[in-house]
């Protein structure tokens, strides 16, 4: 049997749910007509910019090789200056990333040879001999060559591709991909004929491009990371290859079954299609596919296929996270409302369970919080068992003072005593010594040390007098002191006490203020927390000493140490007198007890943070006037 209010709940909860679920799967088949329309539309757009690039690309080329062409044909370029033609043609040729060699052969045999590399420029001078063509390097990497050094291996390019399809055409043309002397490299080469008045050509001006270069040019066009482009001339030779099966072992490759299997189906079914420029579907390798093909053009004498596919879930990535999205909002809806139907059903009994519970802590001495509640019967009762709870909770802190404050006294009463006692027996101890420095001569070796033992008497004194002002029988005399100077002077007797085994480190913070405070008593302070630190990293460590101005008008030192910490129970306890976690007879209990009494009595405060096995910082705030 069920109460009213999880029966209503359970109810409202499943509609609720089946109200969702409908309008999950009316998202779910509208975003798949989306989705297809984008994928439409992306995949047409990638392939435009993709053949458009690659165009721009060989135009680049083209315009760079019509302008030296006409350059030449003008009489501006002296083939027989190699350097000379270098300087013209340079700007030339940093205008278009895509060119990797320039040639110029001019009819009385002389000729140039350009090379722009990331390493520096090379550039060739060229004389034909006979049926072969003798090159000079005249700069090689960027370094001028003087004298220019002979190429040993001659050249014959009336075997070269690009130079005799120069001799069979009469306007500007590119030149079927072939491989190029510096094999493995693969490319293409854009030759523009200069001829004279008389139609004689007598001159030649060929560019070339790597097709690795036209590779990576197409490879950062992909839509995708994971897109993969593919560009075939019309016999099917590949030019261009995808970008994960290597840079140039496929150039000049037959497209089939064996090679790209996936651009075979791809360039095959467009075929099918009628050449159309319709969006293909494709299923490899587990993975769907959209692909489409496009014919590039506007580069006389090449004719080549650009063809891109690209996986669908590349495209469906955004609608699918948009997909995911809406679910999310309408799931956290749903929940929303839960939650809301929940609150209302339960906003009596949650109140009233709440209530029970905070008044069987309040007997354990926890201090309840009035429930949230609207209810006025409700929330008077919580507010009641509220002040209770305070009131009970101002009557333990009012015992604890109470303890601490007869501590102190105690401890006050004790020190006292013990301090009068010490400084009377310091003060025969001085007398003694200034009357048996009269017993000397001047210059005795023995007042030196006389002198020493009386200072440390000094020493022993004010530090007497620290204690009586922690006794509350002496006032510290305050003057204004400089901080940095006395940490400085502090640290020497501090490294001392820690040994060799902890490194004190001191970062003080430049132009420092003056504080408001009392010498022997901070140095005391100092101390007090180095002995602390020391002891809680007995396997050696690292002490840090701080200080920074606040912008409160104090000014902040800090004592931080990677000791093993303090446990969190006993952190409360840790400025009681007497109270210690050392062993018998290696702690009093008296010294954070001390320092906490010396800074009340200067008129400042001190904090502490410690997390067991990390360490311990104690932070003290002092007033600056």
């Amino acid at each position: 049997m069920k109460p009213v209010r999880k029966l209503l709940l359970h109810e409202l909860m499943a509609l609720l749910g089946l109200m969702v679920a409908v309008s999950v799967a009316l998202l779910w088949f509208g975003m798949q007509g989306t989705l297809d329309k984008q994928i439409e539309a992306r995949t047409q757009e990638s392939i435009v910019r993709l053949e458009r690039d690659l165009r721009s690309n060989l135009l680049e080329a083209e315009r760079s090789g019509r302008v030296a062409a006409n350059w030449l044909e003008e009489g501006r370029i002296p083939l027989d200056q190699p350097t000379a033609t270098e300087g013209i043609l340079a700007p030339l040729l940093k205008e278009s990333s895509s060119i990797s060699s320039l040639i110029m052969v001019g009819g009385d045999g002389l000729g140039i040879a350009l090379y722009p590399r990331a390493e520096g420029w090379t550039t060739l001078g060229l004389r034909e001999v006979g049926n072969q063509v003798h090159r000079s390097l005249y700069r090689e990497k960027g370094a001028l060559l003087s004298p220019p050094r002979i190429d040993a291996v001659p050249v014959q390019f009336q075997d070269r591709p690009w130079f005799r399809a120069a001799q069979k055409t009469q306007i500007p043309r590119w030149v079927e991909p072939y491989p190029f002397l510096s094999a493995p490299d693969h490319g293409i080469s854009y030759v523009a004929p200069v001829q004279n008045n008389q139609g004689i050509r007598r001159s030649v001006v060929c560019v070339d491009v790597l097709l690795d270069t036209l590779s990576r040019q197409v490879w950062e066009t992909r839509p995708t990371p994971n897109a993969q482009a593919l560009v075939c001339d019309e016999h099917m030779q590949v030019l261009v290859a995808p970008k994960d099966s290597g840079d140039q072992g496929h150039f000049l490759k037959p497209l089939g079954p064996d090679n790209f299997p996936l651009f075979q189906q791809l360039v095959s079914q467009w075929k099918t299609t009628g050449h159309g420029a319709q969006l293909i579907r494709l299923r490899h390798g587990g993975r769907n596919f959209a692909g489409r093909v496009m014919p590039m053009s506007g580069s006389r004498g090449l004719s080549w296929l650009v063809c891109l596919a690209v996986p669908e879930k590349d495209i469906q990535g955004n609608l699918k996270g948009l997909t995911a999205i809406l679910l999310a909002v309408g799931l956290a809806f749903l929940a929303l409302v839960a939650w809301r139907l929940r609150h209302l059903s339960r906003r009596i009994a949650d109140p009233l369970a709440l209530l029970a519970r905070d008044a069987e802590g309040l007997g354990e001495g926890a201090t309840p919080t009035p429930p949230d509640s609207s209810i006025l019967e409700i929330r008077t009762l919580g507010l009641a068992l509220q002040r209770a709870g305070h009131a009970l909770e101002q009557e333990s802190e009012m015992q604890i003072k109470l303890q601490h404050s007869q501590r102190l006294e105690t401890v006050g009463t004790l020190t006292g005593g013990i301090a009068h006692d010490v400084n009377n027996q310091l003060a025969a101890i001085v007398g003694q010594l200034n009357l048996g420095r009269e017993y000397l001569e001047p210059g005795h070796p023995a007042a030196r040390r006389m002198e020493k033992a009386e200072e440390a008497a000094h020493h022993c004194a004010k530090m007497i007098k620290s204690l009586l002002g922690f006794s509350h029988r002496a006032r510290p005399e305050l003057e204004s002191l400089d901080l940095n100077h006395l940490v400085h002077s502090t640290a020497t007797l501090v490294e001392r006490l820690l040994g060799g085994r902890i490194r004190l480190d001191l970062d003080l913070a430049p132009d420092l203020g003056p504080v408001r405070g009392d010498r022997v008593n901070l140095e005391q302070v100092l101390m007090n927390l180095a002995v602390n630190a020391r002891d809680a990293m007995p396997q050696g460590g690292r002490l840090l000493v701080s200080t920074r101005p606040e912008a409160r008008g104090e000014i902040c030192l800090s004592v931080k140490d990677n000791g093993v910490g303090i446990p969190p129970e006993v952190l409360p306890k840790i400025f009681d007198p007497f109270f210690t976690t050392k062993e018998v007879g290696k702690g009093t209990g008296l010294g954070l007890s001390i320092v906490f009494s010396i800074l009340e009595k200067l008129g400042g405060r001190i904090m502490v943070a410690s997390e067991e096995g990390k360490g311990t910082t104690f932070t003290i705030y002092l007033p600056t006037k």
